[in-house]
């Protein structure tokens, strides 16, 4: 929090962003459950009597809500606009200072930290450009992901608990932990698979290969280093096809999971609308409004899915920041 503190006015503005952003998404579901029942009734008022005023009726009020939708599309365009520059802001500004803490520090220190095993020119280097992104990964748009997600939970709940069904609400709560890990489960498959930490000693083996040309190739190690490369990749293309097979199951269990709320919501709230519990409008602003929180937690859940790596190189860069060399080449 510190390290963002010269962008404190610019957390302020986007945290006001995430609060209208967070209660906008449930609000929608307002409008599309008024649309749908204006839809309903006036249709099914006209096959009864065949009388063309109750069409009438229906296009002046989709037009009207079709307006509302609308404004909403514009004002929530500019909110947006806001909530996304604000955080990747004081993000680019995080990254910035992270990176000139880390290469300060690299600087200064004695000889004897660039003799410690896995302290090679290649591997420093790849951990200047990446550590400082992924501390950042989690610290900038994520935050503002978790502020609006809060939000729209809380909006949520207001709309299903006091305009839609209590009933039915209730059902969803239940297996709301299911509708977030299957939307956690897509927001992951669609980041695309993870780059293996493994990677980084290959990339440190053909930095020094390349800027140590010359020798290399004086040497004759050129195929030496071709086959230690190609070890090193062994591991990250194993990595890579378990992970593909474990984002096609989990893609799988995502829809699965969405189909069978889907089923089971329709079930029951047909059940409490033909008991006369509830109206077919409020059991389209339950659904609607619940789902959106779903949906909403489980996408942030997932971008979250970083915490550790991000945790690691935080821990690595403050490791090298306070590690005090026996001789500090900035004093000297």
């Amino acid at each position: 929090m510190e390290l963002t503190k010269p962008e404190r006015k610019y957390l302020i503005a986007g945290f006001v962003a995430c609060c209208i952003q967070g209660f906008s998404m449930p609000g929608v579901a307002l409008i599309i459950a008024n649309v749908m029942s204006v839809m309903q009734q006036n249709y099914w008022q006209y096959t009864q009597t065949g009388k063309k005023s109750y069409l009438d009726t229906l296009y002046t009020d989709v037009r009207d809500q079709a307006c509302i939708f609308i404004g909403i599309a514009i004002a929530i365009f500019f909110v947006s606009y806001v909530q996304t520059y604000t955080f990747r802001f004081i993000g680019e500004k995080l990254t910035t200072r992270l990176r000139n803490m880390h290469f300060q520090a690299l600087v200064r220190q004695d000889i004897g930290f660039f003799d410690i095993e896995g302290h090679t020119t290649g591997a420093l280097t790849t951990d200047l450009s990446t550590y400082a992104t992924k501390v950042v990964a989690i610290a900038g748009e994520n935050q503002s992901r978790i502020v609006q997600t809060v939000f729209t939970f809380v909006a949520a709940m207001i709309i299903s608990f006091g305009l839609g069904s209590w009933q039915l609400t209730l059902v969803m709560l239940c297996i709301l932990p299911l509708m977030v890990v299957a939307t956690m489960f897509r927001s992951q498959q669609m980041k695309g698979q993870k780059v293996s930490d493994s990677l980084t000693l290959s990339g440190s083996v053909a930095t020094e290969a390349i800027v140590n040309a010359r020798t290399v190739t004086s040497l004759g190690l050129q195929e030496e280093l071709v086959r230690k490369y190609d070890e090193m990749l062994e591991a990250p293309m194993k990595e890579g096809v378990r992970e593909s097979h474990i984002n096609g199951i989990m893609n799988g269990f995502s829809t699965f999971s969405m189909f069978a709320v889907y089923a089971l919501v329709f079930w029951y709230g047909n059940k409490l609308i033909v008991s006369g519990a509830i109206t077919f409008q409020e059991m389209v602003r339950t659904l609607m409004a619940v789902m959106m929180a779903a949906q909403g937690m489980g996408q942030t859940a997932g971008w979250m899915g970083d915490t550790d790596s991000a945790k690691k190189a935080a821990k690595e860069i403050f490791a090298v920041v306070e590690r005090k060399p026996v001789i500090d080449s900035s004093k000297v």
